[in-house]
C-alpha cells in the first residue's frame, strides 16, 4: 500500500469516526433533538418511525454521552475495513431491530436512548475479527470476549451499572440493550459470510 493511499484510509476513517462523536454531541446540545428523535412507544405508535434509528444517538446526561461515545469511537478506531462495514450494517439495520426488540421484550420502557448497545456490538465485532486471527491477537479477542460477557452479566444482575451511573438522572441502564447489540453483531456477521 502506497503512502497515500494509506493516508486516504486513515483520513476516511478519521472523518467517519469524527462524525460519531459529532451526531451524538449534536443531539445532546440540543433538548428539542433529544425529544425529537428519544425512541418511545408512543412516538413509534404515532408513526415516526425514524425514532427505530435516531433513539441511539439521544443520551441522558454528559456522561452517559462520554462513555458510549467513547467506547464506540475507541473500538471503530480498531476495526479492520471488513468489520467497519459490519459496524455501518449495524447502525444502519442493527439500530432499528433492536429498538423493535426493546420495544417488544420492554413494553413497561416510557423511553430508550444511548449507543451503548451499538458500542456492545461494535466490542462483539472487534473480538470477533480478534478471534479470527492467530497468536496473540487471538488471545486479545478472548479477553475481549471474556470482559464483554462479565459487564453483560454485571449489568445484567446488579441493580448499579458497571460503566455509567445514571440514578441521577432517574434513567436506568438497559441490559437487554447491550445483549441485543451483541445479537445484531453476530447476526451481521454470519450473514455476511
Amino acid at each position: 500500500m502506497t503512502h497515500h493511499a494509506l493516508s486516504e484510509r486513515c483520513s476516511a476513517k478519521a472523518a467517519a469516526i469524527f462524525a460519531i462523536g459529532a451526531i451524538a454531541a449534536l443531539v445532546a446540545a440540543s433538548s428539542r433533538l433529544h425529544d425529537a428523535l428519544l425512541l418511545s412507544p408512543a412516538a413509534i405508535s404515532g408513526a415516526e418511525v425514524w425514532r427505530l434509528w435516531t433513539g441511539h444517538w439521544v443520551h441522558f446526561s454528559s456522561t452517559h454521552l462520554a462513555w458510549d461515545v467513547g467506547a464506540l469511537l475507541l473500538v471503530s478506531s480498531q476495526l479492520n475495513r471488513a468489520s467497519r462495514q459490519s459496524l455501518w450494517l449495524l447502525v444502519a439495520c442493527g439500530a432499528p431491530a433492536m429498538s423493535l426488540a426493546l420495544l417488544e421484550l420492554r413494553p413497561e420502557m416510557a423511553a430508550f436512548g444511548g449507543l451503548s448497545g451499538i458500542a456492545t456490538g461494535a466490542v462483539t465485532l472487534w473480538a470477533i475479527e480478534l478471534l479470527r486471527r492467530q497468536g496473540s491477537a487471538r488471545v486479545v479477542g478472548i479477553m475481549v470476549s471474556g470482559l464483554l460477557v462479565a459487564k453483560l452479566g454485571w449489568d445484567w444482575v446488579s441493580t448499579t451499572p458497571l460503566v455509567v451511573a445514571l440514578s441521577d438522572t432517574g434513567i436506568r441502564s438497559e441490559p437487554l440493550a447491550h445483549l441485543l447489540g451483541i445479537v445484531a453483531a453476530c447476526a451481521i456477521t454470519v450473514g455476511r459470510r
